[in-house]
């Protein structure tokens, strides 16, 4: 069975696919291309999950700049509204 998944392990993922569809059902070589059409699909499934953390955590910073911006905002409009005032009153 290694000697055939070593095989396989090189195609592509349409040869696998031709591969498995001209062998004997129900064969070592049918679980062989089976096992390597999982395997495959388990490391996209493992890429996509890192995919979507390290989505995650930029768009976590991207939360907490925009958060400082606001934050920096609201400082720079009071002390325009306290200059204001002050002015007004002398």
């Amino acid at each position: 069975m290694h000697a055939v998944r070593a095989e396989i392990a090189n195609l592509t993922l349409d040869e696998v696919a031709d591969w498995v569809s001209n062998i004997t059902p129900d064969s070592i070589n049918e679980m062989a291309g089976k096992a390597e059409f999982m395997l495959r699909q388990t490391r996209l499934q493992e890429r996509a999950t890192d995919a979507a953390i390290q989505s995650a955590r930029f768009a976590r910073h991207n939360a907490f700049y925009m958060f400082l911006t606001v934050i920096i905002l609201a400082i720079s409009s009071t002390a325009t509204l306290v200059l204001t005032i002050i002015e007004h009153t002398r």
